[in-house]
C-alpha cells in the first residue's frame, strides 16, 4: 500500500510511505451491496515542506463503509465505497529525537473505488484507490488478495 498526503498552496506538504497496511473483513447482502470494516495503519510518513523534514506522522485507525460492487463479468467486479474513519495521530519532531509533540484523534469521512479479478474460486486480486481525512486528505493505493468464504 502506497499512500500520499496533499494539501492545496505553495506550502503544500506532501508525504510519501514506502510501507503501510490494511486488513479488512466485509460481509456482502447480495452481489451489489456490502460493508467492510478495516484496520489502517499508516506507518511513519514524512511531513516535508519545501524539501525539509519538519517531523513523522504515525496514523493509524478504524474503517466502517459501505460498498457498491457491479459485476462487470462472471470474474471481473468494479466497486465504490464510502463511510467512516476513526483513527489517532501523533506527529514526532524529526529534530528531537523523534519526541512525540502532538497526539489526536478524530472520526472523519473515507470514500473509495477499486476493481476485483477473481483469479480461482473464492480469491481475488483487488486492487484499491481510497482518501481519508485525517490531519488532511490521505491518498491510498493497494493491491491485495481478497479470500471469499
Amino acid at each position: 500500500m502506497m499512500c500520499r498526503r496533499g494539501s492545496d498552496g505553495p506550502a503544500a506538504a506532501w508525504m510519501t510511505a514506502r510501507w503501510a497496511g490494511n486488513f479488512s473483513a466485509a460481509v456482502t447482502s447480495n452481489e451489489y451491496f456490502g460493508a467492510e470494516l478495516a484496520y489502517v495503519d499508516a506507518g511513519e510518513l514524512p511531513i516535508k515542506v519545501a524539501g525539509v523534514t519538519l517531523g513523522n506522522l504515525d496514523l493509524s485507525g478504524f474503517i466502517f463503509a459501505g460498498v457498491f460492487r457491479y459485476p462487470v463479468t462472471l470474474q471481473f467486479n468494479i466497486f465504490a465505497k464510502g463511510g467512516g474513519f476513526i483513527w489517532s495521530a501523533e506527529v514526532e519532531d524529526a529534530n528531537t529525537n523523534n519526541n512525540v509533540i502532538v497526539e489526536t484523534d478524530g472520526i472523519s469521512y473515507v470514500v473509495g473505488v477499486g476493481a476485483e479479478f477473481e483469479v480461482i474460486e473464492n480469491l481475488s486480486l483487488r486492487a484499491e484507490w481510497e482518501r481519508l481525512d485525517a490531519v488532511g486528505s490521505i491518498d491510498f493505493l493497494s493491491l491485495g488478495l481478497l479470500y471469499n468464504f
